[in-house]
């Protein structure tokens, strides 16, 4: 599974390289300036799992059980 930082990596870096040289207008450039410095904020405070991915494992247990059975 590819890490969260990575991903936030990969988003920051194509938003910086691709997309905010593309944005002429300065009200669209400041709200992507925003948007990088959220992801940018992020970084290191995320990780995969919790709440919502146990109870997503539990219902596709629940599926997988039903369709074997």
């Amino acid at each position: 599974m590819i890490g969260t930082d990575r991903i936030l990596e990969g988003l920051l870096h194509t938003l910086e390289q691709s997309v905010l040289p593309s944005v002429a207008g300065g009200f669209a450039r400041g709200q992507l300036q925003a948007v990088l410095d959220v992801l940018g904020n992020l970084q290191g405070q995320l990780r995969w799992g919790g709440m919502l991915q146990d109870q997503e494992a539990a219902a596709l247990d629940e599926v997988l059980g039903l369709a074997a059975s």
